[in-house]
This record gives C-alpha cells, sequence and structure tokens, in this order.
C-alpha cells in the first residue's frame, strides 16, 4: 500500500474516532446536566429540610388568637383576630371589633374562599387564587403559604433540591432551595445555636423576592409568637397571644353563608 495512501486512512481513521469520543462525552454531560439534583445531593441540607416539613405535619388541626396589623403606603391598621385551620387548604379567619364580636369573616373549604361583612350583611364568594389573596393582603403570597404562616411554621415551595450555606463567621446557617434549571425559589436561615428558622425568603418565577416572613419569639423551639411578612409595598405583622392544637373542628366551619331574612 502506498505510504501517503495509507497515512491518509489512519488520519481518517483518528478523526472519525475523536468525532465519535467527543460525541458520546457530550450525550454523557447532557444526561448528567438533567439531573442537577444528583449532582447537588447534599446530606445535611435534606435532612435540615426533613426536619423543617415534620415540624409542618406535626399537628392536623389549630386555634389561634392574636392581632394582626396591616401596614401600607397609605394606611396602618390593627385589629384582634381569631382563626382555625384544618389540614392546610381549610381555614377561617374572624377579624374582631369592640366586645370581641365579628366584623368580617373569611373561610375557605379548599375550593371556594368566602368573605362576609358583618356590617353590611353582605357574602362575597369566590374560587380561591393566589391573586385573590394577594389583592387582600398587597403582598404576592400563595394560598399554600397562608395556613403555615398562620400557625407560624415554615412554608416549603416546591422545589428540586436543596442546598447548605454555612460560614463560622456568620450567626445563621442558609438552607437555599432550587428548581431543576437553578432557579432559586427560596432561602430558610437558620439559627446556628438552636437550629430554630428565624427568617425566609420567597423568590418568585423571576427570581426576584416576593416578600420575606421573619419569626420572633419562639415558643419551646417550635411554633413562633410572631410573625412579620414584608412586601414591596405592605407589611402584616401578627401576634399570637394563644393557641390550641389537634381540636375537633366541623367541617361546616369553613363554609360561610348569607343570613336568612
Amino acid at each position: 500500500m502506498d505510504r501517503k495512501l495509507y497515512n491518509l486512512n489512519f488520519a481518517v481513521i483518528r478523526f472519525f474516532l475523536i468525532i465519535v469520543i467527543s460525541l458520546f462525552c457530550l450525550a454523557s454531560c447532557s444526561s448528567i446536566a438533567k439531573k442537577p439534583a444528583e449532582i447537588f445531593n447534599d446530606p445535611k441540607a435534606l435532612t435540615i429540610l426533613s426536619s423543617i416539613k415534620k415540624k409542618n405535619n406535626s399537628f392536623e388541626t389549630f386555634k389561634g388568637i392574636g392581632k394582626i396589623t396591616f401596614i401600607n403606603k397609605n394606611s396602618f391598621q390593627t385589629a384582634r383576630v381569631a382563626w382555625i385551620c384544618s389540614g392546610n387548604k381549610k381555614l377561617r379567619i374572624e377579624i374582631l371589633g369592640t366586645g370581641g364580636r365579628p366584623v368580617i369573616s373569611a373561610a375557605c373549604n379548599g375550593k371556594q374562599i368566602y368573605f362576609f361583612s358583618h356590617l353590611k350583611q353582605h357574602l362575597y364568594k369566590k374560587k380561591i387564587s393566589d391573586k385573590l389573596i394577594n389583592k387582600f393582603t398587597e403582598i404576592p403570597l400563595e394560598f399554600t403559604d397562608i395556613i403555615p404562616l398562620l400557625t407560624g411554621r415554615i412554608p416549603v415551595r416546591k422545589h428540586s433540591f436543596p442546598l447548605l450555606h454555612e460560614k463560622k463567621e456568620l450567626k445563621e446557617d442558609i438552607l437555599i432551595l432550587k428548581t431543576t434549571s437553578g432557579k432559586l425559589v427560596e432561602k430558610i436561615f437558620l439559627d446556628k445555636k438552636n437550629g430554630n428558622v428565624h427568617k425566609i425568603k420567597i423568590f418568585n418565577s423571576k427570581g426576584k423576592l416576593a416578600y420575606k416572613a421573619e419569626f420572633e419569639k419562639i415558643e419551646n423551639n417550635s411554633l413562633a409568637k410572631q410573625i412579620k411578612i414584608t412586601g414591596d409595598d405592605a407589611e402584616v405583622n401578627l401576634i399570637i397571644n394563644r393557641f390550641w392544637t389537634d381540636i375537633d373542628l366541623s367541617p361546616s366551619l369553613f363554609i360561610l353563608e348569607a343570613p336568612k331574612i
């Protein structure tokens, strides 16, 4: 065989092998890239997150009494408030006036949300939506955040994997929740001394801060007694004076009806 022809054939074969190997490597890298949860498998972060979720599921029903304050650019309103929750979807809130009588009642049975004005004797009923919650609070909350926050617990947004950010010089550790695409959805701040969550930051679909919630006066290293929720345009401050857990609640409590005349 002509030496020049031999060298040419060898060069073609080598080039072909390089292409095949390169394609194989790219395919392998691509399959790995599709599973960032496996790449960022942080056992310590998973353990901490599991502990937080267990606290969220430690009881089925809740009853609380306290004070709520709404602050926005134009107003400052404070009222006594009472509420009950069942599971993650059923909720009833009573805004109380003078003498402890309800002024406004709100309820949700998981599908419909009801508002009843005791002064106007008017019932408002609509299919539940996050936009309705946002309009009422002026903070971009999701309905699934409401019950955990009202019970002093930690809402955990949907995510793909958690990462733990630790620094010796800081007094807190930060649990970071992300999606498969690497988008940031939530940050959970934990006190290094006792492991309690004292603050969370929730991010919107664009990765920008939607709101933050701060938890104070934690009782028995479990439930918060004060929760401050802050958005761009408003702030809600809830003080829980008393609470009861695992109480009997009738499903009828989460449906409001107009009074019969």
